[in-house]
């Protein structure tokens, strides 16, 4: 499997999101990125970027959520917030 495919798996797994949310969330094709991880197709490099930003943007998420669990079932919500911290109107606060 190339080393992207198993960064990318490696982090969806930290991140608790599954190949439908992040093909949601990052508008890569479900279908493509499932092979892509699986290790039997690649994909082009502008869409390894386009996840790897994503994962980037979902691991910032979580962090400024926290200690609260995110559900990412609701992509929609997800991509909302994602927008809303790229603005600045997340941040997160520590105690």
């Amino acid at each position: 499997m190339p080393l992207d495919a198993e960064l990318i798996k490696m982090r969806m797994q930290c991140a608790n999101i599954n190949i439908a949310q992040l093909s949601e969330i990052s508008g890569v094709a479900a279908n493509k990125l499932s092979l892509f991880v699986n290790g039997t197709r690649g994909i082009r490099n502008d869409e390894i970027a386009r996840l790897r930003e994503t994962l980037a943007e979902v691991e910032q998420l979580i962090a400024i959520a926290q200690p609260f669990p995110l559900n990412f079932k609701n992509t929609t919500t997800i991509r909302d917030l994602i927008i809303s911290m790229k603005r600045g109107e997340l941040e997160r606060r520590d105690a």
